[in-house]
């Protein structure tokens, strides 16, 4: 089947377009075709359709929302809810779309790829193929969080190896909406899926109540909390001051990668949070500030100094070599840099250590250090 008819066959009907709108939108390279499953990944947006959509010939599968973040606890929560909510558990992770797409169950990232690590690991973890059988027509979103994941090197303080799933939402992809929090409580429960720690309803003015589990997870190192709407879609986001400043600690290496605006935000978030729930002195602050920034930078700096590379390193394990092959066709596809350090079989799993290699914020660190001018 050519390209052009399986976009035909891939867009619903509210989206149908001429061949030649079509054709250019895969001439521009809007939209790319799929590994693993027949469709497409909206790659730039367009037709009112957002990066990340995936398109099949069984459904189309939406892109993650963007979740609001509230700045400020006590009026973030005034201003935005009128009725109850549930607070649940934000993880230190990363999100994927669980879906079965011609019979084959799969895992979407964000930007609408296909996830060789979570479409290999999920077996580990969730019954699905039972869960499909029943409701086909749902889409399982799910953090995937842990030290053995291969992209992020941040995770929950209570896992201590491997990696863990936790279903955070089900969407119902024949009407493109969310299951409403007590929908998904219920059929989670059934299903024994592991889910984030829930707390509520709550309404608005019991923002303190809220703020004493916020404390409770600075001090515990997690991340913070989503509040969703009892029955509606609404929902919002807040981070613990401890979060903040774990990703100063492992991005302030990568500032050639990253946007200054990625560090002023969450110096921003940090502030405001520390006003708020006052868990720690200001002295306090400064030290934890401190202690975050300079000791990964400084670190850095020698590295690229002797000549070295800014690199993060990676332990995973996978059920199969051709997942780990689909991995590296991934990282590939996506243009990121790996060197593979060691893997072996252990307890039937392929135990594979590797580095990602960040040449920009080499190359941002070694201008600053070769004495080049700069115009800011």
């Amino acid at each position: 089947m050519s390209e052009l008819e399986l976009l035909k066959r891939s867009l619903p009907q509210r989206f149908k377009k001429s061949p030649e709108e079509m054709l250019k939108a895969l001439e521009e390279g809007r939209l790319e075709p799929m590994s693993m499953v027949s469709g497409f990944r909206v790659k730039k947006g367009l037709w009112g359709l957002e990066p990340g959509t995936v398109l099949t010939p069984e459904w189309l599968i939406p892109a993650f929302p963007r979740i609001p973040r509230l700045f400020v606890l006590k009026e973030g929560l005034r201003r935005n809810f009128t009725g109850p909510f549930y607070a649940e558990e934000k993880i230190e992770g990363y999100n994927v779309r669980l879906v079965r797409l011609s019979g084959k169950i799969v895992a979407i990232t964000r930007r609408g790829y296909i996830c060789p690590f979570a479409t290999d690991r999920w077996p580990d973890f969730l019954d699905l193929e039972a869960f499909f059988d029943r409701y086909p027509h749902l889409m399982v979103c799910c953090e995937v969080a842990g030290p053995e994941n291969p992209f992020l090197t941040e995770w929950p303080p209570y896992i201590s190896r491997d990696i863990r799933f936790f279903v955070f939402d089900l969407l119902d992809l024949s009407t493109g909406c969310l299951l409403s929090p007590e929908k998904r409580y219920r059929l989670t429960e059934e299903f024994s899926f592991p889910a984030p720690e829930v707390h509520g309803p709550f309404s608005a003015h019991q923002w303190q109540e809220v703020a004493e589990i916020l404390k409770r997870y600075d001090r515990e190192g997690r991340e913070g909390l989503v509040f969703k709407e009892r029955q509606g879609q609404r929902v919002f986001k807040y981070v613990t001051p401890r979060s903040n400043l774990e990703d100063l600690r492992v991005s302030i290496a990568f500032a050639g990668d990253l946007h200054p605006a990625y560090y002023l935000h969450r110096i921003i978030r940090l502030a405001l949070a520390h006003l708020e729930l006052e868990e720690r002195r200001d002295e306090e602050l400064w030290r934890d500030f401190g202690q975050a920034v300079f000791p990964p930078l400084l670190s850095a700096l020698k590295e690229v100094k002797r000549g070295g590379r800014i690199t993060e390193q990676f332990r995973i394990r996978l059920r199969s070599k051709l997942a780990f092959e689909n991995l590296l066709k991934h990282f590939a596809k996506t243009q990121v840099r790996i060197k593979i350090l060691h893997q072996s079989w252990e307890d039937g799993y392929l135990v594979v250590t590797f580095s990602k290699e960040y040449p920009r914020s080499t190359d941002f660190w070694a201008s600053k250090l070769s004495g080049a001018p700069e115009v800011d």
